[in-house]
């Protein structure tokens, strides 16, 4: 018995990616702009003239705000008192008083607003820092999304040092004195959390497909910035590199790697005596205790579109001479395809023998054409040309069978 020999799935991968490229490509050309971009300089401007959906305590004290936490949330009410506590509980007394908390809730209408108006009046609620918790709630019309709300946090901020993480407690406080640290210099304009760092882990009860999700993510973002983990969440930078980023995508899924591509890190910090390379902090990246993730296939997909529009940003017309390309390269293994299949009917009506038809293609290329046929439900092709190949066809159904016979066997199932 013949050893079995592996399956050879490259026809169906190059399917699912000429589906994939045409998504893409539709995007590209055929879906219009996504919108008015957004720019930081302006939008902050504005926001400093005219703050009218702004509520917290310490917005009308004397407080000195250095340093500003921004929390996009949706539905994460149960989240939002074990967050303050441990924000605030992980920073020093005169870094505590400093910092300020902006939650950027879109509308949820969970009790978040509840929750955060029992913290500004809880006992020793000043010195705990709670004062300093600031909520903004957007409305519909205001826009939805994470990006979005980042954006808006942005612009709320008072302090010069702006750090973003989620509000599900996976994103340690622990490591935010770090962080702060770091921003203090201007020669460290960027600082980003990393799950990849040496001696970091992931937690163990993390989902196996959470995981997989991470790793492609991360991989098909790598080729655009040098940072060990571009999908993250967590990260922080200063203000005025926030203000003077080009243009962004308010609409996208991941802006802090948008943030990546888009702000001078390099120049700034080279220009205030620093490396120019973007600061990294590992932490040990923990799992949800309270809520939902709001992963989805929605959420997937655009992330894919952002993506392709960042790789579009950065290689320019290198990125359209890539794209006709891949289109060429799979125009041109469609129409082989379509000549095997015309081959295949022709040797089914008669017209073609097998011996004829393998003096100029290989005998093994044809059986493999014929079964990503069967694989497409084109079987019915096969069956038509068997019906009206004519008085040979007792002969072909004989070769057929010699050939079913022969690629079992190759197969192992004889």
């Amino acid at each position: 018995m013949r050893a079995r020999q592996p399956r050879r799935p490259t026809p169906r991968r190059l399917i699912i990616a000429g589906l994939l490229l045409l998504v893409v490509v539709y995007y590209l050309f055929f879906s219009g702009d996504d919108g008015e971009l957004y720019h930081p300089a302006e939008r902050v401007a504005a926001r400093a003239a005219s703050r009218t959906n702004l509520d917290s305590k310490s917005n009308n004290t004397k407080i000195d705000i250095k340093n500003s936490i921004i929390v996009p949330t949706y539905h994460e009410r149960p989240n939002i008192r074990p967050l303050v506590t441990a924000v605030f509980g992980a920073l020093p007394a005169d870094l505590r008083l400093q910092t300020e908390l902006i939650i950027v809730d879109d509308d949820s209408r969970d009790g978040t607003a509840e929750v955060v108006e029992e913290l500004w009046e809880e006992d020793g609620a000043y010195d705990k820092g709670y004062v300093n918790v600031v909520l903004v709630v957007r409305t519909k019309d205001e826009g939805t999304g994470l990006s979005s709300a980042v954006l808006r946090g942005f612009e709320e901020a008072r302090g010069e040092s702006l750090i973003v993480m989620d509000a599900d407690l996976q994103h340690p406080p622990s490591t935010l004195p770090t962080f702060f640290a770091a921003l203090a210099s201007p020669a460290t304009p960027f600082v980003i959390g990393t799950r990849y760092a040496p001696g970091t882990k992931i937690n163990a009860n993390w989902p196996l497909y959470r995981r997989v999700i991470s790793w492609g993510a991360r991989s098909l973002a790598r080729p655009l910035t040098s940072a060990s983990d571009p999908m993250s969440g967590f990260f922080g930078l200063r203000r005025e590199l926030f203000i003077v980023s080009q243009p962004l995508t308010a609409t996208g899924f991941k802006i802090g790697l948008e943030l990546l591509l888009k702000s001078p890190i390099r120049e700034l910090s080279e220009e205030h005596g620093g490396t120019g390379r973007i600061k990294e902090v590992g932490y040990a990246f923990g799992v949800r205790s309270e809520g939902s993730s709001k992963l989805g296939a929605k959420v997937m997909l655009r992330y894919l579109l952002h993506l392709a529009a960042l790789y579009r940003w950065r290689l320019g017309s290198l990125f359209f001479a890539l794209l006709l390309l891949s289109i060429l390269l799979l125009g041109l293994w469609a129409a082989a395809l379509g000549l095997a299949i015309t081959l295949i009917c022709l040797r089914r009506l008669g017209l073609v023998s097998r011996d004829e038809l393998g003096s100029g293609v290989g005998k093994g290329r044809m059986d493999q054409v014929e079964s990503l046929m069967e694989w497409l439900g084109l079987e019915g092709v096969l069956r038509v040309a068997d019906r009206f190949g004519g008085g040979g066809r007792g002969a072909r159904e004989r070769e057929r069978e010699k050939d079913w016979e022969r690629r079992r066997r190759v197969r192992g199932e004889v």
